[in-house]
């Protein structure tokens, strides 16, 4: 009995290799991480907001949805972070969704994914990556112990809990737990479960219709297909078809979907459901990132782990180096941050300026930088980027938008027989700020000649 329970001496070296070897891949994987997401524009002291602050512009009679957890002062304060802390945590969070596919993966597929991940990372999807992995690790876990299925159900709702009260993307979270367990539970569930579960579905849909704005962010995944416009003034609502759009971090992403979608197809036993979710974020690449995480953490290929070989760690040298590189462009800004330097932002501050009002976005992405308490008490935005409360005014923001661009100041007859022109809008909307990127010479030559 001894002697089956310990290992030969040809296995143990082999097991001690491939534990250092894994934890090795580890460090090279966080490091990897967190050079790339350090190769960003960004100051290392600039303030990234993590948790959504939307909750009012001027042109919609009713707020939006307000994330539950800014009602606490604890999260206001972590609601704003410095960019190098998010990138320690980001890299932290990409490297830990890599290394659950060491023994799984080809090493250049991981590669691909901890590109993909890193160069497409938006402080707003930090959040949701997070109880996306932890979610799905216990869910796998308890599926390993062949848990009752009610203990899973509680899982994904505490899960799907914790993302209504941090992040406005817990529709797709919660679309995402219907994807990965609902064909399980249909096949093997009991009666009497399967059919509490549209109850439950029923009562929250009840309860939240009373709460204001909740079903519209709750169905966002599925209404910027419905929102005219969007693709206008949101680019990243636009598709990966849609010309000039894609980048290469959204190839590498769809390199390692079609990956996955292989390994699936292969095997004929089973489907991972979630896989379905890949088009969404095709169609629209705002969800291209949490697609990409989401499908990766959840799926399970089959073990092909092999020793490691000299390739693979040319190839993990290969990549670091590369990182290395790219991180060498921005690196004096670290070693400025490091001996002291103030310097935190690379923008102005309008909260320092003596005016106040409405400010109009020529691009609505950028709504995100003023979502600070000290420029909402100053500022309200005209509209903003959530495009599930504010679409029925889009078209008409567009116009005005495209009038401004091209100098249409006074009326003119439009196709359905409505008035064009940016004058009449501006006398009712009155916004004291119009914001546009400093990169758009000819649109800010255009403007400066308006007498309006």
């Amino acid at each position: 009995m001894a002697a089956t329970m310990s290992n030969t001496p040809e296995e143990k070296p082999a097991a001690e290799n491939t534990q250092r070897f894994t934890w090795r891949t580890f460090l090279f994987f966080w490091l990897l991480s967190l050079l790339l997401l350090f190769s960003s524009s960004r100051l290392p002291g600039e303030k990234v907001r993590i948790l959504d602050a939307r909750y009012e512009v001027a042109l919609l009679s009713k707020t939006e949805w307000v994330v539950p957890a800014l009602r606490w002062n604890v999260a206001n304060v972590l609601a704003e972070i410095p960019y190098w802390f998010f990138a320690v945590a980001g890299s932290l969070l990409i490297s830990l969704l890599a290394w659950r596919h060491i023994s799984r993966t080809p090493l250049p597929v991981i590669l691909l994914l901890i590109f993909g991940l890193c160069l497409k990372l938006q402080p707003e999807y930090l959040i949701p990556g997070v109880i996306l992995l932890v979610m799905v690790q216990i869910l796998n876990h308890q599926h390993k112990q062949q848990s009752h299925r009610w203990k899973m159900l509680l899982v994904a709702v505490v899960g799907i809990s914790l993302s209504v009260m941090l992040t406005i993307e817990f529709g797709y979270i919660a679309l995402y737990c219907f994807l990965m367990l609902m064909p399980n539970f249909i096949q093997h569930g009991s009666k009497k479960l399967n059919f509490s579960l549209p109850v439950v579905a029923l009562l929250v849909v009840a309860v939240g219709t009373e709460v204001t704005g909740f079903l519209p962010t709750a169905f966002r995944p599925l209404s910027w297909f419905t929102s005219p416009y969007s693709s206008q003034l949101l680019p990243s609502t636009r598709s990966l078809f849609y010309v000039g759009h894609a980048t290469i971090a959204d190839g590498l992403l769809v390199l390692f979907f079609l990956y996955c979608l292989l390994k699936t197809v292969s095997n004929k036993k089973t489907f991972f459901y979630p896989l379905l979710l890949f088009p969404l974020g095709v169609a629209c690449t705002h969800y291209l990132w949490i697609a990409a995480f989401s499908i990766a953490a959840g799926s399970k290929p089959e073990k092909t782990f092999e020793l490691p070989s000299r390739t693979n760690r040319l190839v993990l040298g290969g990549s670091l180096l590369f990182a290395a590189i790219q991180f060498s462009a921005n690196a004096g800004s670290y070693t400025d941050a490091l001996l002291g330097d103030a310097t935190s932002n690379r923008y102005i501050d309008p909260a320092k300026w003596s005016c106040r009002g409405r400010v109009m976005l020529m691009n609505l992405e950028q709504s995100n930088q003023w979502q600070s308490k000290t420029l909402q008490r100053k500022y309200t935005l005209l509209l903003d980027d959530r495009w599930e409360a504010c679409s029925s005014i889009y078209p008409q923001y567009a116009r005005f938008c495209r009038d401004l661009n091209e100098g249409r100041a006074d009326s003119y007859l439009l196709s359905d027989d409505s008035w064009g022109g940016y004058k009449r809008e501006i006398k009712a909307w009155t916004p004291s700020l119009l914001v546009t990127s400093s990169q758009n010479l000819q649109d800010i030559r255009r403007l400066s000649l308006s007498p309006h």
